[in-house]
């Protein structure tokens, strides 16, 4: 006698034919959790923030604080929370040069969801030499060389300008420093343009501290009024000329003005000396603002401070893919160079050994796990190890395991994972495997495009987001690549949030919480694989175990979303816009006598039990008890599978040949 029990639900194994498949494995798992072994259904996604006046979709998107959501419609966006003590700063690339925020600064949000507004990301460092000479004193005679720095109303410091020319004088003499440069402006006067073959060249009266991929509004030109503008700069010929992509036929006459979108900090100048047998440069003078000063302090009244950032530069202007590290240390790339700042100076990111390297194929993405930086690249992955960023280790793994896709480059428990063509790579200090083989063939995965997957790892499910053959998201076990489920979201991108564990992903103007604990119970799918017979039978029976009753807290939930969705209603209904009738919109955005009205979700529980014998539909049952019940007889099959739909918890399915013969599975 024939008599089947699944009491284990099990995943997906797309690899595998629905014959091959484990017996508690599933040929289909949508909107159910099956971690437990019991099907759980998931919970539907729930809105958390739209940004219905923007006129492009989400394509990156970070979460600061409880309350607030950054969001651009440019993809790849990387921000990452500041490790200093004070005031939180949030700190960007991808959008333009590398920028840094707060909530203060960024809040509220532009209609895209983009920070309001943000600094550039470093201090520049001064561009001329000072100037010294010397007078008076009757002292001992010293040698000096001095530098300055430009010094930001948020305690960063820039690199030293080029050093004076040394100069010898009395050691209670005075020295004037003069032709200090300046602070760094956000703004400027111009005083030529010239156009040729598309690239005006922009002339400034003062040193601009521009740099490729700074964004400046233009205004007040006269002639060549086609400038007064927003551009972003392309070079940079030198400290007062810059140029930006224009094709023009006018001819600048006089005037205009330059301005950063992206200012730099409010700055004042520090002033140092090399004193006496010191051989470092040592602090004179703070909070200077003006372009000289004449110190006359001996050496036992200067503040003395050593200055530390001689190697310091703002990041790179094209840098991308900002990442952060225990220790204050913070990522970025581009092309094949890993750059790193100062620990805890996250506006430093000296040009020096030990702090740029380098790989041999392009980089692709970023990500972090422990002390360890591994870059996905166009070939084998890179492991940078450390805690200093002056001492790391650099390793290539064996392996070419290209990344295909940028958004899918994520953190996970022990490594980093990201698509490539075969699968899923898992990149660990052990080395580099395809972690999905066990589940997607390479024929599988790459009718996924996987160019275009995107992930989130929630700290024990990694989310991949697909978009081929037909937009899904696929769960995963991250311990052992499995089980595998799915359900029927598409997303433009996703994102974990650190602090909650929970992922949220990007859908034209909003944005969502995947799984929601405030989300409606969804229908699950669960259908099983198909079990082969000795011999051709009639299976007559079966029985689903499940709960009969949703608890109070899922009870509420649906009450509120019911609630909500008939106050919406009612909006439509009153303003005549919910229906589909000729004439009240426009052509293709609803059917004819159609709605836009939504429809109320379930506040009852629902089983839909289906049985298929030799691939065809057999019978198809609304299960309402616990009880046994029959399945459609006249028929022998050695090939059997069932299905079950349901928006509640479901324990245990039983088939057998007789209702007698379930007691026996």
């Amino acid at each position: 006698m024939t008599a089947f029990r699944t009491t284990a639900f099990g995943g997906m194994i797309p690899r595998l034919s629905y014959r091959l498949l484990p017996d508690n494995a599933a040929r289909l798992a949508a909107n159910c959790n099956v971690v437990s072994g019991e099907l759980l259904p998931m919970r539907g996604s729930k809105s958390v923030v739209d940004f219905t006046s923007a006129a492009d979709s989400i394509l990156s998107m970070f979460r600061p604080d409880d309350t607030h959501w950054f969001a651009w419609p440019t993809e790849f966006v990387q921000m990452a929370r500041g490790q200093i003590q004070g005031e939180t700063r949030f700190y960007y690339t991808g959008d333009g040069v590398p920028k840094v925020t707060t909530i203060a600064l960024g809040t509220p949000v532009q209609a895209s969801g983009a920070p309001a507004a943000a600094r550039t990301l470093g201090i520049p460092n001064p561009v001329p030499a000072p100037t010294v000479s010397h007078s008076g004193g009757v002292g001992a005679a010293v040698t000096r060389y001095y530098c300055y720095t430009f010094y930001s109303d948020w305690n960063e410091e820039s690199g030293p300008s080029p050093v004076s020319a040394i100069v010898t004088g009395k050691v209670d003499g005075t020295w004037a420093i003069s032709a200090m440069d300046d602070l760094p402006p956000n703004s400027g006067s111009i005083t030529a343009a010239t156009h040729a073959s598309g690239v005006v060249t922009i002339t400034t009266s003062a040193n601009n501290y521009l740099r490729a991929g700074d964004v400046v509004q233009i205004t007040g030109v006269v002639g060549m009024t086609d400038l007064n503008n927003i551009f972003t700069v392309s070079s940079v010929v030198d400290a007062t000329h810059y140029k930006v992509a224009l094709t023009t036929a006018q001819t600048y006459t006089s005037g205009g003005t330059w301005t950063r979108q992206s200012p730099w900090g409010t700055c004042t100048k520090r002033l140092y000396r090399t004193s006496g047998t010191v051989a470092d440069f040592q602090l004179v003078k703070d909070a200077l603002t003006g372009t000289t000063y004449d110190d006359t302090l001996t050496d036992a009244l200067i503040p003395g401070d050593s200055l530390i950032s001689t190697t310091w530069e703002p990041p790179q202007e094209n840098m991308i893919g900002l990442v952060s590290l225990p220790g204050g240390v913070m990522a970025g790339y581009y092309d094949k160079t890993i750059y790193l700042c100062e620990p805890y100076q996250h506006h430093a990111w000296p040009n020096a050994a030990g702090y740029r390297y380098k790989t041999d194929q392009p980089i692709v993405g970023l990500a972090v796990y422990d002390n360890n930086i591994v870059a996905a690249t166009e070939g084998a992955p890179y492991i940078l190890s450390g805690y200093e960023p002056g001492s790391m280790s650099i390793t290539k793994h064996k392996i070419p395991y290209p990344c295909l896709s940028r958004g899918s480059v994520v953190s996970v428990s022990d490594g980093i994972v990201y698509s490539t063509r075969n699968g899923m790579a898992r990149v660990t200090l052990a080395g580099t495997e395809i972690f999905t083989d066990p589940i997607f063939s390479k024929e599988n995965w790459y009718a996924m495009s996987p160019t275009t997957i995107r992930c989130a790892f929630t700290g024990t499910r990694l989310l991949i987001f697909a978009t081929a053959p037909t937009p899904l998201t696929y769960i995963l076990n991250i311990s052992d690549g499995g089980p595998m489920v799915l359900t029927y979201n598409q997303a433009s991108c996703a994102y974990a949030d650190e602090s909650t564990g929970y992922a949220y992903f990007g859908l034209g103007k909003s944005i969502y919480e995947f799984d929601s604990f405030d989300g409606i119970p969804q229908m699950q799918d669960w259908w099983s694989k198909e079990f082969v017979l000795a011999k051709p039978e009639n299976v007559g029976a079966a029985k689903v175990d499940y709960d009969d009753a949703y608890t109070a807290e899922v009870e509420a939930v649906i009450a509120a979303r019911r609630a909500e969705i008939v106050a919406a209603n009612a909006i439509l209904i009153e303003s005549g816009k919910g229906l589909g009738c000729v004439g009240a919109n426009a052509v293709n955005a609803v059917c004819v006598n159609g709605s836009k009205l939504d429809m109320l979700p379930e506040n009852t529980v629902s089983i839909t039990f289906l049985f298929y014998a030799a691939g065809m539909l057999m019978g198809q049952r609304t299960v309402t008890s616990t009880d046994p019940f029959r399945l459609p007889d006249g028929y022998k099959s050695d090939r059997f599978s069932f299905r079950v739909l349901a928006n509640t918890k479901v324990q245990a399915v039983v088939i057998a040949n007789t209702v007698k013969g379930l007691a026996t599975a």
